[in-house]
Order: C-alpha cells, then sequence, then structure tokens
C-alpha cells in the first residue's frame, strides 16, 4: 500500500488554515468584547 503524503499534507494543511481562522475570529471577538467592557467600565467609573 502505497503511503500518500500529498493527500495527508493537504488535509493537514486545510485542517490548519481553519483552525487559523477559527483562532483569529475568536481572537478579534474577544477584542471587541474586551474593548466594550472596558469602555463600559470607564463610562460607568465616572
Amino acid at each position: 500500500m502505497k503511503f500518500d503524503l500529498a493527500f495527508v499534507f493537504r488535509r493537514e494543511v486545510k485542517f490548519v488554515v481553519v483552525l487559523h481562522s477559527f483562532i483569529s475570529a475568536k481572537v478579534s471577538f474577544l477584542n471587541c468584547v474586551s474593548t466594550f467592557m472596558y469602555s463600559e467600565y470607564r463610562l460607568g467609573k465616572r
């Protein structure tokens, strides 16, 4: 049985790309939430 390295490599690359996009979306969402919470905290403190 010949081990198809290119197929596995493509699958790994696709998985890494999906994981990276998911993590970047999560980080941007957390940035938005933290900015909103910080502005609310600043507004409430005054």
